[in-house]
């Protein structure tokens, strides 16, 4: 089994297993690169923990590659307290971003989600983004904490690639949700360390109760489930915030 298990995040329904290897592994060598060490990994020692497709319509093509949702598509509730979180987060670490409260739109409403999506579009993340894109994007988040079938079936491909030589596992965006309820499936696993990029499990009131089980936090940081020795190491990018939901 591979030394390292990589977890994708949101928006890569249209990808796979291989595309997203060749894309992960030269980043991670660069990384090992620029900490001084002279090891590099091989693409056998990588896995890919796929699940986008398990997001694409049944018996439909789409040569855009995203369903056409609107900013009415965005449900009320977790979506529209979600995308607020996005807009949040987006503003507190990128200057073009007009805070929330600057538009006077903290409630969730109708026209603040219009604001949330128009201001996000300016962002260093989601530009050159589609609304439709950015939509699909809070529901595939809604669809994994809501759908029971489609939860397990995410669950099992990324617990699947973690095997008695795996000692890494590296997660991005809603794949930190996954990769960390995973790692915490398989007892006497022997991961020594969860990394997550971008993570949304410090969101309390929406994604961390939600987690499974409920990740939780010591006074020296977020607790890893394992043996002793098993870190989590969080990090967050120069354009998201700490709680970034993506």
């Amino acid at each position: 089994m591979a030394r390292v298990v990589a977890v994708h995040g949101i928006g890569k329904q249209t990808l796979g297993e291989d595309t997203l290897r060749q894309q992960w592994l030269p980043a991670l060598n660069d990384g090992l690169t620029r900490a001084e060490r002279t090891e590099r990994l091989s693409e056998s020692e990588i896995a890919v923990a796929f699940y986008g497709d398990l997001f694409r319509p049944d018996g439909e093509f789409l040569a855009a590659g995203d369903p056409p949702y609107t900013a009415a598509d965005v449900a009320t509730g977790f979506e529209q307290d979600l995308l607020l979180a996005w807009w949040k987060a987006a503003a507190e670490s990128d200057p073009a971003v007009v805070p929330p409260e600057a538009d006077d739109t903290l409630v969730a409403t109708p026209r603040s989600v219009q604001a949330a999506l128009r201001a996000l579009s300016g962002s260093r993340f989601f530009a050159g983004l589609a609304l439709r894109a950015m939509v699909f994007d809070l529901k595939q988040v809604h669809h994994y904490l809501t759908d029971p079938d489609l939860r397990a079936k995410a669950l099992a491909r990324a617990a699947d690639q973690i095997g008695d030589d795996t000692r890494v596992v590296v997660a991005h965006s809603l794949g930190s949700v996954i990769a960390y309820e995973a790692v915490c499936a398989r007892p006497g696993h022997h991961v020594r360390a969860l990394v997550t990029l971008g993570s949304p499990l410090g969101i309390e009131n929406l994604i961390l109760h939600r987690s499974s089980p409920r990740a939780s936090r010591s006074a020296r940081g977020p607790k890893a489930c394992g043996p002793a020795g098993t870190s989590w190491r969080g990090r967050t990018s120069p354009t998201r915030g700490t709680s970034s939901p993506w």
